[in-house]
């Protein structure tokens, strides 16, 4: 197969075996005394996520529907991080995949473990939330992710989320706002565009 091919079924399933072989192997060389004694605990961690992370690639390009247990279980792995997650979402975003609700969930994951490190990265919290965001099927569904974008932003500094990020936040909203202005629905404009005016607090360079 070349390197810029696809994988054919047979090919995929039998990548998946060999992944089960690989585990099978380091289960063994972890219960012999002597080449546990050679192996640190550096290289037993690296060992685990990227046979998990191939098997999710495999059975994502299968279009496998117990997908999202491959992800449930890498949340196990003491070595796992929000970098691992989002290429897990990525791996299930491409378009010969497209699996957008284990991509989602996967995106929350990171999300979710950005949010809670010690020194958080506001620059891929907000990649995360477009991301979300882009691939929420309805208005009502975003709604969720402008809400919690917006109390996480009211708690920073000015110039502490990505400006760029935030002014695509704010414009989203109140577009969204306007839309429900125009159908009538007063109360859901309304609500759309406090979200807007709030983010927009916080833009450095409103003016």
């Amino acid at each position: 197969v070349s390197r810029n091919a696809t994988p054919n079924e047979a090919q995929l399933k039998e990548a998946v075996l060999d992944i089960d072989r690989c585990r099978l192997v380091c289960r063994k060389l972890r219960s012999e005394g002597e080449e546990k004694r050679k192996m640190s605990s550096e290289d037993d961690d690296k060992t685990a996520p990227l046979l998990l992370f191939l098997e999710f690639k495999a059975k994502a390009l299968l279009n496998d529907p117990k997908l999202s247990a491959v992800l449930e279980r890498a949340n196990s792995l003491p070595s796992s991080n929000a970098d691992y997650f989002e290429m897990m979402a990525e791996a299930c975003s491409r378009s010969v995949v497209k699996n957008e609700p284990v991509a989602v969930q996967a995106l929350k994951t990171a999300l979710s473990m950005r949010l809670r490190s010690g020194v958080i990265d506001y620059d891929k919290c907000a990649q995360i939330f477009r991301r979300l965001v882009e691939m929420t099927p309805t208005r009502p569904s975003a709604l969720a992710y402008y809400q919690e974008v917006c109390k996480i932003v009211q708690g920073l500094d000015a110039n502490v989320y990505p400006a760029q990020e935030l002014q695509w936040l704010f414009t989203g909203a109140w577009n969204n706002g306007v839309y429900y202005y125009r159908l009538m629905r007063y109360v859901t404009a309304e609500r759309w565009m406090s979200i807007s005016l709030a983010l927009l607090s916080k833009y450095p360079n409103k003016g």
